[in-house]
């Protein structure tokens, strides 16, 4: 089912359903999801952030919340290029694609196309990249998502050991504005991230063998499942999955491999998102990656 539904702050929107979910996005900007919501628990489950604006040497760039498609690495001046206007929306055979316009600057033009699973609480958000310029990039596509403040992000840790057990298999990645000895970080064999704003901002990456990355809030359990490739460099000193927090918002965010893509040509990066009701916030790691059907 679709629909053109209640409008988002001002800006209308798209809206897609089936018997689980009902899904938003932005009709003339974006491309922007910006309202999830299951049947269950009819209020959004993402974080509504229209606000939230900076200036860029393009215009005013609109966080608005909900999700997003940047290309990374980030740089100042390209990763945030305005996109209030030229998006173009067509459903075919129960996909939904949004196609936005191309970017000033870089020449990168930006879509999402999503699909509601029947069956489930569940959706396929697939991501695209098209250098329509006349150079090639380097970039990554980057998939984030805005999610209220006051629940606690999951990041599974891979704890196999090497043949002999000698060699580290993994890290983890701190932005210059995040301080170690922050209470929000909980590191173990689930790395937890309480989202409060409690202190300054807080970024760390690393990059996650699991596939997937959830965030636990009132009892809903949300997760990100996406695919890996171990044997490509990939941005941030090599982070899949990334984590940002501050005293508005909390974004938890995947990342495809870096790619020189060239006029012309395109790169995908897919997003499983499922949705989990009646989620005990006190679930140890172990009993959440029971719940999800997955293990470490």
């Amino acid at each position: 089912m679709s629909t053109a539904g209640p409008d988002y702050y001002g800006q209308p929107v798209y809206s897609i359903a089936n018997d689980h979910l009902k899904v938003d996005v932005l009709a003339q900007a974006g491309p922007r999801i910006v309202r999830l919501e299951a049947e269950s628990a009819p209020c959004n489950l993402l974080g509504e952030t229209p606000d939230v604006q900076w200036q860029t040497p393009y215009g005013l760039y609109r966080i608005w919340g909900g999700h997003r498609l940047w290309h990374a690495p980030e740089v100042e001046g390209r990763s945030s290029v305005p996109d209030d206007d030229g998006l173009t929306i067509e459903e075919i055979d129960g996909e939904l694609k949004l196609l936005g316009s191309v970017e000033p600057g870089t020449g990168i033009r930006k879509s999402l196309a999503i699909r509601l699973e029947l069956d489930q609480s569940a959706l396929r958000v697939h991501h695209t990249l098209t250098n329509e310029g006349l150079w090639s990039v380097e970039l990554a596509p980057w998939a984030i998502t805005v999610l209220p403040l006051g629940g606690t992000v999951l990041i599974p840790q891979y704890t196999n050991p090497s043949s002999n057990g000698l060699a580290p298999n993994r890290h983890l990645v701190i932005w210059p504005y995040s301080d170690w000895s922050d209470p929000r970080i909980k590191l173990g064999n689930l790395i937890q991230v309480e989202a409060q704003s409690l202190m300054p901002p807080l970024k760390l990456g690393c990059f996650d063998e699991a596939g997937w990355i959830a965030y636990s809030r009132n009892g809903v359990l949300f997760v990100k499942r996406f695919d890996i490739i171990p044997s490509l460099a990939y941005p941030d000193y090599g982070c899949n999955v990334e984590v940002y927090c501050n005293d508005r918002l909390l974004e938890i965010e995947t990342l495809a491999p870096l790619t020189r893509l060239e006029p012309g040509h395109s790169v995908e990066h897919t997003e499983i998102w499922e949705i989990y009701h009646c989620v005990d916030s006190s679930l140890s790691g172990e009993a959440v990656m029971k719940l999800i059907n997955v293990s470490n």
